[in-house]
């Protein structure tokens, strides 16, 4: 008897064998860390959509940290960066008249403004108590103003599955920078964890067999998608590469325009914000970097959000780079956010207060959460402990 569906039978074993693996993927990919258990993303560049979870249901008071390298503070562990340490000065001062603070870290490293514009949408949709978004000169390159998703180093674009999140950003931020081809494959790779495995794969084996990531699939891959811990099993594999270019940052029309959107998009938000120009070892002798300062200002003035310059808050001598800061002056700058953030939460008329308000969920689930970060914390101490055993050393390391 003949066959009147010849292809059926390939069709549903194909179908079958695709389940099989999309279930093998999501068994095999790492458990995803969220902002609240953890003090920075761990796997960097990816897991960015689990990690930053939903700040409106932490039954805590929470501030959400925009910012970029600086705050990811990757030359040091999590407990030495000011965020966590951020985290016990506020607990510490009892500040806004709440002993019991989350600071949720959305440091990203190389964050660009496509990145900064997602996380101020989804945080429109859940806003936690406060925000401080502590940004710089170079995240605002003019160079960035017409790429497409795929720019980004992180997977925060992932979030663009979700309808709502688009349509809180900006047509002209829409025509920009959604390119059809970037917006299937993150709306893609955020529905089938297949999609993600690939890359997940190739940063485990490079870890355990340094160099393939670069032999078999991207020679000029300056990073890895997923940061994972090293085991290697064989001395790494070298090649020779091209000479890395200095990055070049210039701050054009196309700068302000991005500048300005996002202080809109933060001003959307319904909590607290407050935009911080972020701490440097140099003064802004530039034209570029004035006129960078000067905008900030003004386009945050300009949507009604307070204004902290801390371009030359902290010593120059302390700062491993231009922007990465010893931890000394992760110290510093922890105990500087605290202080004028207990300031603004005591006046409440200083900063506009959350108007659609969701209840705190108080759940076994968040208090598991936060006794097992603490247990954590514990063998550092206190962020208090931390800070006074910082302070004390008198030689730079």
């Amino acid at each position: 008897m003949k066959n009147r569906h010849p292809l059926l039978f390939p069709a549903l074993a194909l179908a079958c064998s695709l389940i099989l693996c999309e279930g093998l993927a999501r068994r095999l990919l790492p458990e995803m860390q969220n902002s609240v258990e953890f003090y920075r993303n761990a796997y960097r560049y990816r897991g960015w959509p689990e990690y930053m979870g939903t700040p409106d249901r932490v039954d805590a008071s929470t501030v959400a940290l925009l910012t970029n390298c600086q705050g990811y503070g990757g030359e040091y562990s999590g407990v030495r960066g000011y965020p966590l340490l951020l985290e016990g000065e506020l607990r510490r001062r009892a500040a806004g008249g709440s002993s019991d603070w989350e600071v949720l870290n959305w440091s990203l490293d190389g964050a660009s403004s496509i990145e900064y514009m997602i996380e101020a949408a989804y945080l429109g949709r859940h806003p936690p108590d406060a925000v401080l978004a502590v940004t710089g000169y170079g995240d605002y390159r003019n160079e960035h103003y017409h790429e497409g998703l795929s720019y980004c180093r992180s997977d925060i674009p992932r979030l663009i599955s979700r309808p709502w999140l688009v349509r809180a950003l900006p047509g002209s931020f829409r025509r920009r920078h959604f390119r059809f081809e970037d917006v299937l494959t993150f709306v893609a790779s955020d529905m089938f964890a297949l999609l993600r495995f690939r890359e997940f794969m190739w940063s485990w084996l490079d870890r355990r067999f340094p160099g393939v990531h670069n032999v078999f699939y991207a020679p000029e891959f300056r990073h890895l998608p997923w940061s994972l811990p090293k085991h290697p099993l064989i001395d790494p594999i070298e090649l020779p590469r091209a000479k890395e270019s200095a990055l070049q940052v210039t701050y054009g029309a196309g700068s302000r325009q991005m500048l300005r959107e996002y202080m809109r998009q933060l001003s959307l938000i319904p909590a607290k914000v407050v935009v911080v120009a972020e701490p440097a070892a140099y003064p802004p002798d530039e034209p570029n970097e004035r006129r960078f300062l000067e905008d900030l200002k003004l386009f945050s003035r300009e949507y009604g959000l307070t204004f902290w310059d801390l371009h030359d808050a902290l010593p120059t001598e302390y700062f491993l780079t231009t922007a990465h800061l010893h931890r000394r002056n992760h110290v510093r700058m922890a105990e500087i956010l605290a202080e004028r953030l207990d300031n603004l939460l005591a006046d409440p008329k200083s900063e506009r207060h959350r108007s659609n308000f969701i209840p705190r969920l108080s759940s076994d689930l968040g208090a598991a959460q936060k006794r097992w970060r603490f247990l954590d914390f514990a063998r550092n101490d206190t962020a208090h402990t931390v800070m006074s055993d910082i302070r004390d050393k008198p030689a730079l390391e």
